[in-house]
């Protein structure tokens, strides 16, 4: 895992928001716990700014792969909370990100998504940036300009095992190395860092970031929802995701346990890195968690038909049936089996838009037509996050309803209650007066 240092101090900071019209303790006051959130969370420009200031703007944020940006120079341009940041790789290959705006007028540096360059030339008035942020020509400046104290303002960068991260704050709220260590063996047992890119699928979706969340981390609409994607998993698994423990059927418990005690007894590969690994409550900084589990009996692979979809990745040497889902927080996620893995970024872009973006990782070695097939690499959870995307949807325009009302959360809700409680309990912590 690495970090890199800043050049130039973001000078944006979130403390300081100014008196509103809307009092967001009076918000706060109207959340009961055990429910779902007030419609004002979802729906209001003023709530946008405090998550953004309060709550996202000094965490860390998965990007995506190194392996997107495999040359000095390669880069891609993500949003994330208003902002635009570009990640790329400098002449000493290190990874790096940047504000998307020049230090002369603001002008955006990168107008494409992604592309190669040898230097960042602003379009508008030519000034130029080295690959690590140096401000390298300004045509015709007065006297006495000093062009090191016009560097590009950058974004703190960590990566682990191949991904990476970014923290638009001046100080992150927590050192990346000390929140995400324990997930180091499950990405070295799975070679994350020896992956590649097979294929990359984003989109808008026009519902806030809390509704794209409080879908993901739940499963008590998979049975009625997701067949494809529950057919991998055991009756037993199922029924156990997101469940008040004491509030559990513990015959199905007791089914699942033997279940993964059986599968545990078989594997050859960290047979001790299995089961719930991490799992943070909601008093934590962000909310982790990390679990491998089994596929379902005869299940090698989460596929159509169970079967691998593609070559066993890092160290595995065989199809053993795992699944590791590495919650790094709610919007940022691996998911990991034997033969692949997919990156989810849920970006909250505005108040009423979160970019979702899949990325598919294979062994590096693994050829397209010869090793896998992309359409059966993608299936499960392409159509999985279709499926979810018309349910996110639904919660929305919900939430539209004059009529709607926090409603309480089944026992299966667990993860929806605790991400809800981690939100506010944030909120409250740094919140001191009004917001605008």
């Amino acid at each position: 895992m690495t970090a890199v240092t800043k050049l130039n101090k973001n000078p944006v900071s979130p403390k300081g928001l100014q008196t509103g019209q809307t009092q967001l303790q009076d918000l706060l006051d109207t959340y009961r716990p055990g429910h779902s959130l007030p419609a004002l969370y979802y729906r209001s420009p003023d709530v946008w700014e405090a998550d953004r200031k309060l709550v996202l703007s000094d965490v860390w944020h998965l990007a995506g792969h190194e392996s997107r940006i495999p040359e000095p120079g390669d880069y891609f341009v993500l949003e994330l909370l208003g902002e635009a940041v570009i990640v790329t790789r400098d002449n000493d290959r290190k990874v790096r990100a940047f504000f998307n705006n020049c230090r002369h007028r603001g002008s955006p540096l990168c107008l494409n998504k992604s592309g190669r360059t040898k230097a960042f030339v602003c379009p508008y008035h030519a000034w130029t940036y080295s690959l690590d942020g140096r401000l390298k020509g300004a045509p015709l400046m007065q006297p006495g300009f000093e062009k090191s104290d016009y560097g590009l303002y950058q974004c703190h960068v960590a990566t682990i095992e191949g991904i990476i991260f970014i923290n638009l704050a001046d100080e992150p709220v927590e050192d990346f190395d000390a929140v995400y260590s324990p997930f180091a063996d499950v990405l070295k047992l799975y070679g994350v860092r020896n992956t590649k890119i097979a294929h990359i699928w984003s989109y808008r979706l026009e519902a806030n970031w809390k509704h794209v969340i409080e879908n993901g981390v739940e499963c008590y609409h998979c049975p009625a929802t997701h067949p494809e994607l529950c057919s991998t998993r055991s009756t037993q698994n199922l029924k156990s995701i997101g469940l008040v423990p004491e509030q559990a059927d513990q015959t199905d418990i007791a089914k699942f346990k033997r279940e993964v005690e059986t599968w545990q007894s078989q594997i050859a590969n960290r047979p001790d890195l299995v089961g719930m690994l991490v799992d943070d409550d909601e008093n934590s900084t962000h909310l982790r968690n990390l679990s491998r589990y089994p596929l379902k009996a005869g299940f090698l692979s989460e596929s159509k038909d169970g079967r691998p979809v593609s070559l066993p990745l890092g160290n595995l040497g065989a199809h053993e049936g795992s699944s590791a889902i590495g919650v790094f927080n709610p919007w940022s996620w691996a998911w990991i089996l034997d033969d692949y893995v997919v990156l989810h970024r849920w970006s909250a872009v505005g108040p009423e838009t979160t970019e979702i973006e899949l990325t598919w990782l294979v062994r590096e070695d693994a050829e397209e037509g010869r090793d896998y097939n992309l359409d059966d690499l993608l299936y499960v959870n392409k159509i999985t996050t279709l499926q979810d995307k018309d349910l996110i949807l639904m919660s929305r325009n919900g939430c539209r309803s004059d009529r709607y009302q926090p409603g309480p959360f089944s026992r299966q809700e667990r993860l929806v209650d605790q991400f809800c409680r981690w939100y506010t309990n944030k909120l409250k912590s740094r919140y001191a007066g009004s917001f605008a």
